[in-house]
């Protein structure tokens, strides 16, 4: 039996859709809030027989911060795929994640011990690896500099990340994964699918930054295939950096406005216009007590470029990653056929 935490997000779905592609017993925790209807129709947009699939998980309602609900469903489970966190960059929040998502994956992890788990993979990111330095390719050696600004978002996989490590040293066997910007379809108004909401209404301005970019797909399988890996002593204990290309983010825009036949984004946005946008968000917020759309976080990041290295996981396994543009180009079709649907 294999357990998957974190199964109504976007990954989480793929990752659900191609374990139970395979014939494998899934369990998947939930909470009682999920969106359920959207599980299923990401299900539905990669093939005609996933409302079949859909109906072979056995899913649990747990607290990912309550041991006693989390225990009940690790009975008779030896494989966990560890997704679950929560994604922010309102300040406010800032406590709450940090300590949801450290907090939980040390339950799961010091669990999986207790009822003796053979593998275990947790789902970290690019944010763990701290800040990255102009023009240098980060790779999975890159260490964590306290002295560092931080979003909350990336000291919070930081220390759940530590949180693993603790538990490796401790017995448990597993890998980790840190992908960069994973794209695929789900809530089109929100995370990575956003953007092509977001540029199929008209987005004029680009920043000047960049980063990292992975399909979801690809993430789901490179997770299978590291866990259900025959030769599991030369992956056990590793961590893997996910990462199909980088792209300037006026480059990735463009990309996704030729997917959709709509205008390609025009003007820049440059530092200082960032700062002076994320600074009157800021004080919007005030008053209307809802969260920024831009942070000084995003602002910041949206301004810079990093850069990773994908390649140790091709190294080790033999992994190819999916073009992205044949990603962006998939999304695409998907939003396309949804928005025709909708209408």
């Amino acid at each position: 039996m294999i357990l998957v935490t974190g199964g109504t997000g976007m990954l989480g779905a793929r990752l659900l859709f191609d374990l139970v592609s395979r014939g494998e017993q899934v369990r998947a925790i939930r909470r009682k809030s999920s969106d359920m209807g959207l599980v299923r129709r990401i299900f539905s947009w990669y093939g005609s027989e996933g409302t079949t699939l859909f109906d072979a998980i056995e899913w649990v309602e747990a607290d990912m911060l309550d041991r006693d609900s989390l225990r009940p469903a690790l009975a008779g489970v030896d494989k966990i795929f560890h997704l679950a966190a929560l994604v922010s960059f309102d300040p406010r929040e800032r406590a709450q994640m940090i300590h949801i998502n450290s907090e939980g994956t040390l339950n799961i992890a010091e669990l999986a011990i207790e009822e003796g788990v053979q593998r275990f993979c947790h789902v970290s990111s690019i944010a763990a690896l701290g800040e990255t330095s102009a023009g240098i390719v980060t790779n999975e050696a890159a260490g964590w500099s306290s002295d560092s600004h931080h979003s909350a978002y990336s000291e919070s996989k930081f220390r759940s990340e530590m949180e693993v490590w603790r538990t490796f040293y401790n017995g448990l066997e597993g890998v980790i994964v840190n992908p960069s910007v994973i794209l695929g379809p789900g809530n089109w108004h929100n995370g990575s699918p956003k953007f092509f909401e977001t540029i199929d209404k008209g987005l004029r301005f680009y920043t000047i930054g960049g980063t990292g970019f992975v399909d979801a797909a690809d993430v789901s399988r490179a997770m299978i295939e590291l866990l259900f890996h025959r030769e599991w002593e030369k992956v056990k204990g590793n961590r893997f950096i996910l990462n199909s290309c980088n792209l300037l983010y006026r480059d990735f825009f463009n990309k996704i406005a030729d997917s959709l036949g709509k205008p390609r984004p025009k003007y820049q946005a440059g530092v200082h216009m960032m700062n002076f946008v994320w600074r009157l968000l800021k004080l919007g917020s005030w008053f209307t007590g809802k969260p920024p759309l831009i942070t000084r976080d995003t602002a910041r990041s949206s301004s810079s470029v990093s850069l990773y290295d994908g390649s140790k996981i091709d190294q080790v396994i033999g992994f190819r990653y999916t073009p992205i543009d044949h990603t962006i180009q998939k999304i695409a079709d998907i939003y396309i056929k949804e928005r025709r649907n909708n209408r």
